[in-house]
């Protein structure tokens, strides 16, 4: 399934089915490349005003008080105090130069997203429009706690083809016992409002706003209200996302018997979303339930050749 923001015109889907024609033509021509990725991600910043529970990033202190994921990532951070782990914004010059070589290379698609959160960035909106101006379908991942009105604006106006909030959770309670130094869930509402209506005071219908749950066992039960919140909010999109449970955060997988009762949920939130006219991609979420109560494996995705990066690309500020 081809993420909503990804396609925003007949012409756009075009482009996208010729350049994954140019990938897989490079298949079959070894050391070969036709093209660059199809979509990249550009994390413009590395800082980041939430400690999330369940983040890998930037997550609440461990029970033995290490803000690292794991062993291994504390070893590289460590090992390599050049790389600025918590701070580092994306120099502007960097970010155009970026833009322009990867649309020289064939990519048109290109999300703000990354390690932290990119409106901290104090450019983040001329980044937007230099992108769009280049010719770049262009979206972003937000906590939405620094989504102002005069911002919200400011991406109506300059072309942002879609905005993807991680809300995570249907009640106040529930979103601040997850989101540890945030100021509740009203500043967050308050701007998805915002975006709303500045869409609708230009008379425009980008950018799409897509609200995101990671889901772990601090949220599941909401599913149904999630949906319900979504819709009654404006948004266009709700979009289900499967928590990367690494070894600090194990506390938060599902038992056997909520992985089994979530699966139920979701079928009802799905028939919810298409009665409120929602799009959602429970339908392809589904799937991956069952690995919602289990570690992620990642061992097994390197024992085969990998061609992702022809597809996919993340680039971040440091």
């Amino acid at each position: 399934m081809v993420p909503s923001e990804w396609i925003n015109a007949p012409l756009d889907y075009l482009q996208t089915l010729g350049h994954a024609g140019k990938i897989f033509l490079a298949l079959h021509t070894p050391r070969t490349t036709k093209t660059g990725p199809l979509y990249v991600q550009i994390g413009i910043s590395n800082r980041c005003n939430y400690r999330c529970a369940m983040c890998w990033d930037h997550p609440e202190p461990s029970p033995t008080g290490s803000t690292y994921p794991d062993e291994a990532a504390q070893k590289y951070y460590q090992e390599h105090p050049e790389v600025d782990r918590n701070r580092a914004l994306m120099d502007r010059t960097v970010f155009q130069t970026l833009v322009n070589n990867l649309y020289a290379m064939g990519t048109r698609r290109i999300k703000l997203i990354g390690r932290g959160e990119p409106l901290l960035h104090p450019a983040c909106s001329e980044m937007v429009a230099y992108a769009k101006n280049r010719g770049m379908s262009c979206s972003l991942t937000t906590n939405g706690s620094l989504l102002t009105e005069e911002l919200a604006d400011r991406f109506v106006h300059v072309g942002l083809d879609a905005v993807e909030i991680s809300l995570n959770a249907a009640t106040e309670e529930t979103y601040s016992s997850i989101h540890t130094g945030s100021k509740g869930m009203k500043e967050v509402l308050a701007g998805i409002r915002s975006l709303v209506n500045a869409r609708a005071e230009r008379g425009k219908k980008k950018p799409r706003l897509i609200l995101s749950f990671a889901i772990h066992t601090m949220n599941w039960r909401e599913l149904v209200q999630m949906v319900s919140l979504s819709a009654k909010l404006g948004a266009d999109d709700v979009a289900f996302r499967q928590t990367l449970f690494y070894p600090a955060i194990g506390s938060l997988k599902l038992e056997p018997d909520e992985v089994s009762e979530l699966a139920g949920n979701l079928k009802r939130a799905e028939r919810l979303a298409r009665s409120l006219g929602l799009r959602s991609n429970i339908r392809t979420f589904l799937p991956s339930v069952p690995r919602l109560g289990k570690d992620p494996g990642l061992d097994t995705a390197f024992e085969f050749p990998s061609y992702a990066g022809w597809y996919f690309s993340l680039i971040l500020s440091d």
